[in-house]
């Protein structure tokens, strides 16, 4: 038998005493092992598990984990635990522990690879444990020679990639101001798949991830429509908004926090102890982490392009993030170019390197009439006691006074020209034609 483990420390034991312990999951009763994580860096490596299903605000107490030179681990904890909040709203559903292992397992900083672990005393065996590396491994790219598109070539692929996309448009960074310092911090998911720092795990929720991003926003539709999000029914009043199609893309590295308390950007906040992030227990030692999201052959880890270009036409199977993300994908070894992104300058746009045409010609040969890509807005006049409403296109309309309240309900009009009868009134009115994503306020004179 193996005899109880020193709190915090890991034991080498014989091979045949470890493998006496390995029990089927199925054996599992109340909270165990539910999911096993290792995170290798460059000075140390560690241990994640959860403990699942939980209940009451108390800590587990883990008094550490023994190795047997198999590449499994046993990890020795117990239910009965310290108090975390006696007054503690809601009761956690699940424990996250960051357990790190010394540099005596496995030589050098502790690098010991594992692919089993143990629940010692809950009957659990897990082989199916996610690894975190950090720093990546140096990837062996292939030696091959490329051959590159001449600009013929990237204007035929471009022309076809225009003609067989739903969605065309333009988009522009996207900027909000702000009088109050914004983090750019913000809680994890859960879901969150950086291999170099994060890979999804439950007990991940509540952690702080910082991504170098780019937001772009669309600028102008040029071909294909966008769905308004809300659809007017009896009953039902539509908001005055519509949110535009936005993309958030990835330029550069991510960094990762594990067991912090809070908002890293408020400088050094790491506290000793456990807490609580909604139903998660985190227990263990804090973590922080760097690295990059691409990783493949001939992709820079920085994305130096987008940051520097700030207009882009895209053409994609749609507006939604995904879609968008997708025609912004990368380039790779032996490509050049964008799957369906180009960098749009002064009505040129850049189909590979160093080389631009006309937006007129792309679209000339893609078979998309030339147009504004904003068409002229909506006009007002009055008429007495009305008023004359022109829509180039067909919109959503509704007319308020200057208190808010809704004179004429929010109605679906065709394009054209239309005959807008208002009660008599001595203030003035308010004519909102939505359109698209765009909501035009057109302001309306009282009668003199």
């Amino acid at each position: 038998m193996v005899g109880r483990f020193r709190p915090g420390s890991f034991q080498e034991v014989p091979v045949l005493a470890s493998l006496l312990l390995l029990m089927s999951s199925s054996a599992a009763v109340g909270p165990h092992i539910e999911n096993a994580v290792t995170i290798h860096t460059a000075t140390r490596d560690y241990l994640e598990f959860d403990i699942s299903p939980w209940s009451g605000c108390t800590a587990p107490i883990v008094w550490g984990a023994i190795s047997n030179g198999l590449h499994t681990v046993e990890v020795d904890w117990q239910t009965s635990g310290i108090v975390v909040d006696s007054f503690c709203p809601v009761s956690p559903t699940r424990v996250n522990v960051v357990l790190p292992f010394p540099d005596s397992v496995g030589g050098s900083h502790g690098a010991f690879l594992v692919d089993t672990v143990v629940d010692a005393n809950h009957g659990v065996t897990l082989t199916n444990v996610g690894r975190v590396q950090n720093p990546m491994q140096q990837l062996l790219c292939p030696m091959i020679p490329c051959f590159f598109e001449d600009s013929a070539m990237a204007f035929q692929k471009t022309t076809a990639r225009i003609q067989s996309s739903s969605f065309v448009a333009t988009f522009a960074p996207n900027s909000v101001q702000s009088l109050v310092a914004v983090s750019p911090w913000s809680l994890t998911t859960g879901l969150e798949n950086f291999p170099e720092v994060a890979i999804p795990l439950p007990g991940n929720e509540g952690n702080w991830i910082r991504e170098d991003v780019r937001q772009l926003s669309m600028d102008s539709l040029i071909a294909g429509r966008v769905t308004a999000p809300c659809t007017q029914t009896p009953g039902t009043a539509c908001p005055d908004y519509v949110i535009e199609p936005y993309v958030q893309l990835p330029t550069g590295p991510v960094q990762y926090f594990y067991q912090q308390r809070s908002d890293p950007y408020r400088g050094d906040t790491g506290q000793g102890g456990n807490f609580q992030v909604d139903t998660v227990l985190k227990v263990g030692s804090g973590l922080h982490l760097s690295g990059y999201v691409n990783q493949g052959c001939g992709v820079p880890l920085v994305d130096s392009e987008l940051i520097n270009e700030s207009r882009w036409l895209v053409a994609s199977n749609g507006f939604t993030a995904d879609s968008l993300a997708s025609a912004f994908r990368v380039p790779s070894i032996c490509t050049k170019s964008r799957p369906g992104a180009w960098p749009l300058n002064n009505g040129n746009v850049e189909i590979t390197s160093n080389v631009w045409v006309s937006l007129k010609d792309l679209f000339r040969t893609a078979g998309i009439l030339s147009q504004p890509t904003k068409p002229a807005g909506p006009t007002l006049r009055r008429v007495g006691q009305a008023a004359d409403l022109d829509l180039p296109v067909p919109a959503l309309v509704r007319a308020i006074d200057i208190s808010g309240r809704e004179i004429l309900p929010l109605t679906e009009f065709a394009a054209g020209s239309h005959f807008l009868r208002f009660p008599a009134s001595r203030s003035m009115l308010f004519v909102q034609a939505r359109s698209g994503v765009s909501t035009v306020t057109l302001p309306l004179e009282p009668v003199r």
